[in-house]
């Protein structure tokens, strides 16, 4: 009995860890890096575990003296990879996060935090899209000043 306790502990671990916060994507492409934190990084495949969802969904921004960080807090179907690409037009900046793959039953949390650098000076429109099922909808649009 206490052994098969013991491997019960230790696979829900497992499960655990494999959507653990300190799961971490970092990918710098010159003047647009971003970071991934949550389920979108570990892929998991668990269709009867979801990470709790810690935090309430949204956007914050912060813009310094040439760039402007945003950090979106997602919840998306499990188990489906995520791709963020971005794009700068004049003074629109974009985001767009992508989910695909096959979606498990349950519901999970991730951070995506992008990241524009060596921007002019002046204001931009910051907008985030979210694709899921093939579906793409405007998820936040903000304008913020640099410099």
């Amino acid at each position: 009995m206490g052994r098969l306790i013991g491997v019960c502990i230790l696979a829900g671990l497992v499960l655990l860890s494999g959507c653990a916060s300190s799961d971490l994507i970092l990918e710098d492409k010159g003047k647009f890096s971003y970071s991934v934190e949550g389920c979108a990084v570990s892929g998991m495949k668990s269709e009867t575990f979801a990470l709790p969802i810690t935090q309430d969904r949204g956007v914050s921004i912060q813009a310094w003296k040439d760039s402007i960080e945003a950090v979106h807090i997602v919840n998306h179907a499990c188990c489906l990879e995520l791709e963020v690409t971005s794009e700068q037009a004049e003074n629109s900046l974009f985001v767009r996060e992508k989910f695909s793959g096959s979606a498990c039953k349950c519901i999970c949390q991730s951070t995506v935090t992008a990241t524009f650098k060596n921007l002019e000076q002046g204001e931009y429109t910051i907008r985030i899209f979210v694709e899921e099922a093939g579906i793409e909808k405007l998820d936040y649009e903000s304008t913020v000043r640099v410099g």
